[in-house]
């Protein structure tokens, strides 16, 4: 995991990134997660959840992607993500290994995650177990799949894998024993969750920030990226934040959010907002059975308690509501109005701070040290492009003069 933070305002945008990497129960603190996108343009992009796509790392995939764009520039910085999200499907030749490689450890992620679901309902027999397969089902049928994947793009997939699906089964639930109906319905599950990134924490999260050629202030999009099937890329492209005259300040935070949360809302949220919904509805439900006992006709008993189950539910959303506003009145909006004035540098410093500070949480935790190590930050301004504040090297430059030498040379250009 990591801690990213991402702050703007009408002068420019300050991202920093931890330099933590967890593989298997050992934490490097050496990972770079903040790049420039562009040699040219005011652009940068930062990465997390996963440090390759494919197979690949996503620093080699970047730094490809940035000699391919070459001088080439976009109006805005959704034209930079399209163009990103369209080398990775039509420049990167993938192999085909590569592309079973990566359908094979889609489906053990599935088939892990499912695992667990089923070991903590604990079914006592097939039958029961096909219950709760149904219920999951519909409850995935529910979410939108990601991009524009459809079930004939699924069903290909899955005929051309069919092999790698029972072996990666196999792997997983070897200590199971299932009946033709629950594996029926357990292969409809992946079928459905595979393309559907609420279910999945399969993917990498990018980041793509900066100056597009016609846009004064800046913005950033946030973008999920999964793998290939099919020849499609599985992906979802999220809400693009953009500073205007009506918008001038933003502090976004990726991965472990937690301490920017609790600096931005003064709690905690992750952990009140639950604890407070249940306090709440246990009280109302408390005050409502004291008075349903009080009634003695059956049929007007049973016609109250209905409505104030109905009346408890909405009571609680509204709560959430309020107490959403109430933070963003007291304490977030505060910060952000204060963020929308600062100077460049003082961005720099806060985006740093807020990263050090997560790091600093984990080290006096009980937990793994998932965020820690030197703090990358980089600047982006309009007229200045992307300026780094704090960079670590794993070589010296004073060793390393042709690497500033070639950095700009373009290829199969002496």
């Amino acid at each position: 995991m990591t801690a990213e933070v991402l702050i703007m305002n009408r002068s420019a945008i300050a991202i920093a990134a931890d330099s933590a990497a967890t593989v298997g129960d050992r934490v490097y603190n050496t990972e770079n997660k903040i790049f420039t996108l562009s040699k040219y343009n005011p652009v940068g992009i930062m990465i997390y959840q996963n440090s390759s796509f494919m197979g690949v790392p996503w620093a080699t995939i970047i730094k490809d992607y940035r000699s391919y764009l070459g001088e080439k520039s976009f109006s805005t910085i959704k034209e930079y993500s399209k163009d990103f999200s369209n080398y990775l499907v039509d420049t990167l030749n993938f192999s085909k290994i590569d592309k079973a490689l990566f359908f094979f450890e889609l489906i053990i992620s599935g088939l892990e995650k499912l695992k667990t679901y089923i070991e903590e309902v604990n079914p006592k027999d097939n039958n029961e177990l096909s219950q709760y397969l149904a219920s999951w089902i519909s409850h995935a049928k529910k979410a939108k799949p990601i991009g524009n994947f459809n079930s004939d793009d699924v069903s290909k997939v899955f005929d051309q894998y069919m092999s790698l699906y029972e072996d990666a089964f196999k792997a997983v639930f070897e200590d199971f024993e299932f009946d033709k109906t629950a594996k029926s319905k357990i292969l409809s599950l992946i079928k459905l969750i595979v393309i559907r990134s609420n279910f999945s924490s399969f993917y990498t999260g990018v980041v793509i920030a900066g100056f597009g050629d016609i846009q004064l202030f800046p913005s950033c999009i946030d973008l999920k990226f999964i793998g290939i099937l099919n020849d499609k890329l599985l992906f979802e492209s999220g809400q693009e934040e953009k500073i205007d005259n009506s918008n001038r300040g933003f502090i976004g935070a990726y991965a472990q959010s937690d301490v920017v949360v609790l600096f931005l809302e003064g709690i905690d949220s992750a952990n009140v907002e639950p604890f407070l919904n249940v306090a709440i509805n246990n009280l109302l439900k408390d005050f409502s059975n004291k008075i349903i006992s009080e009634i003695k006709n059956q049929h007007g008993k049973k016609k109250i308690q209905t409505l104030s189950e109905s009346i408890i539910e909405e009571s609680i959303s509204k709560f959430d509501e309020s107490f959403k506003r109430f933070r963003q009145k007291y304490n977030s909006s505060k910060i952000v109005n204060t963020v929308s004035v600062l100077p460049k540098e003082d961005l720099a410093n806060m985006a740093e701070a807020l990263v050090n500070l997560a790091s600093l949480k984990k080290r006096v935790s009980a937990e793994k040290e998932t965020v820690g190590g030197l703090a990358d930050v980089a600047l982006i301004s309009k007229g200045d492009g992307f300026v780094w504040i704090n960079r670590k090297h794993y070589f010296s430059l004073d060793l390393n003069p042709h690497f500033v030498r070639n950095y700009y040379r373009e290829p199969n250009k002496p």
